[in-house]
């Protein structure tokens, strides 16, 4: 199991491409490089499919705010297309579990 970890920090982060109840802030230990620089935030945010569009969960260095703390929008490591529609609230969640450990962290409580 990875001794790297990520905690939530915000809920319902407003702001990004998918509904704002579908997007969360994470505060990393420890912090993740990007780029040459070192976040302590990710934001995740999980944009449903449309009709001509994939589904898709995005992860962007952050910061306390659950803003993104780069000059542009690049979706990091643990980014990935969805198959199918997060209907469910287990599904919601293992799209943020997904992520989280494609950037090499698992979700933790305090």
């Amino acid at each position: 199991m990875s001794d790297k970890t990520a905690t939530l920090h915000l809920t319902d982060v407003s702001g990004f491409a998918g509904p704002t109840h579908l997007t969360r802030c994470y505060k990393l230990d420890p912090p993740k490089e990007f780029d040459h620089y070192t976040h302590e935030y990710v934001t995740v945010w999980i944009d449903p499919p449309a009709k001509h569009k994939d589904g898709e969960v995005v992860v962007v260095e952050a910061d306390e705010t659950g803003a993104i703390a780069a000059p542009t929008v690049k979706r990091r490591a643990g980014s990935f297309t969805l198959e199918g529609v997060p209907a469910t609230p287990d599904y919601v969640e293992g799209c943020f579990v997904w992520a989280l450990a494609g950037a090499g962290y698992r979700i933790v409580t305090e």
